[in-house]
């Protein structure tokens, strides 16, 4: 899979209610840590070089998730 920056219109990935996003000054990456109740600790976390590309991953997630 890719990240199709035409396709991700930001803040996509934050209207999904529970998603925490940060940007990490360290790494200089993009984080969110993302609800999964069948995680171990009920939750995934995802990284990504910028925002759109984590926009991109949490929305494949989400819509993706047969719950």
């Amino acid at each position: 899979m890719t990240c199709d920056d035409t396709a991700v219109d930001l803040p996509a990935a934050w209207r999904y209610s529970g998603v925490v996003t940060w940007y990490g000054r360290q790494t200089r990456r993009w984080w969110a840590l993302v609800p999964w109740p069948s995680a171990r600790h009920g939750a995934l976390l995802v990284e990504a070089a910028g925002e759109r590309e984590l926009a991109w991953y949490v929305r494949e997630l989400l819509e993706g998730a047969r719950w």
